[in-house]
């Protein structure tokens, strides 16, 4: 529901008057929806989703509803400062960059964090890095063969945002995940549709693609002015390429076409 309420936002001021009152209705109706959402109990996959509410509902000013939210993310820390959707013995590197990355907007908008929180998420994350900059889909045993220059693409650029956002960042290490997005970025279209839970030989799932092309689009806003250029460049390609014949967009059926829709909106947006 964020990442719709992202997409819809990101275009609402070009649309024609009766379609962006349309808009407006429908983001009215979602943020209430969330603000509803944010008082109920803390869940499993709250790690994914908790990130993309916060960010949405401190853009629209909903405080309340940030700071339950807030609340939300805290009661999923695991002891060792990671989140993960998996549970404890599966630590994720890209669940636990979400919410530090949306923990450091809520304290930017002066929303209550709790201190140590927020520093073991972060410490937690650096652990994570391993050798030549990458993070692993998780640091449980049997994840090594897809932590590679190639599978890590996903990751990278999101891991070093998050760090920047915790004011912990490296523009080396962030510049080199851009530039290994690049080398392998047209990887992530061919298990699209396809593969859910599931990963293909060079360890990419089907649900990679728009979140890959998000992550490293606004990663980039701390990229050198060229490096930044070429990745808007080939990340707005590859959205477009992905088009439906309807118009809409989807990368994985289970997710389905308002997720991939409202991404690749947010992801097409100037």
């Amino acid at each position: 529901t964020a990442i719709v309420i992202d997409g819809l936002t990101a275009w609402l001021e070009g649309l024609e008057r009766d379609d962006q009152a349309r808009a407006k209705a429908a983001i009215d109706r979602a943020l209430a929806w969330l603000e509803n959402w944010s008082r109920g109990t803390a869940g499993q996959i709250d790690p994914f989703n908790a990130p993309y509410a916060l960010s949405t509902l401190i853009r629209y000013q909903r405080r309340e509803a940030a700071a339950q939210t807030v609340r939300r993310i805290v009661e999923t820390q695991r002891e060792d400062g990671n989140w993960s959707v998996y549970g404890p013995a599966r630590p994720a590197s890209f669940n636990t960059a979400q919410c530090v990355m949306a923990l450091a907007e809520a304290q930017s908008a002066k929303v209550e964090v709790p201190k140590g929180t927020f520093q073991r998420g972060i410490l937690a994350l650096q652990s994570m890095r391993q050798t030549g900059g990458l993070f692993p889909y998780s640091t449980a045993a049997g994840h090594d063969w897809m932590t590679t220059d190639h599978g890590s693409i996903s990751r990278d650029p999101l891991c070093e945002n998050a760090l920047f956002a915790a004011g912990r960042g490296d523009e080396s290490s962030l510049e080199a995940a851009l530039r290994r997005f690049l080398q392998h970025y047209e990887e992530l279209r061919l298990p699209t549709k396809k593969l859910y839970d599931y990963f293909n030989s060079r360890g990419h799932g089907g649900y990679f693609f728009f979140y890959a092309l998000r992550n490293a689009k606004e990663a980039a806003r701390h990229a050198k002015p060229d490096l930044r250029a070429q990745v808007l460049s080939r990340v707005r390609t590859a959205a477009l390429a992905a088009r439906e014949g309807d118009g809409s967009f989807m990368d994985h059926h289970m997710i389905g076409r308002a997720y991939s829709t409202a991404m690749a909106l947010y992801i097409l947006a100037d």
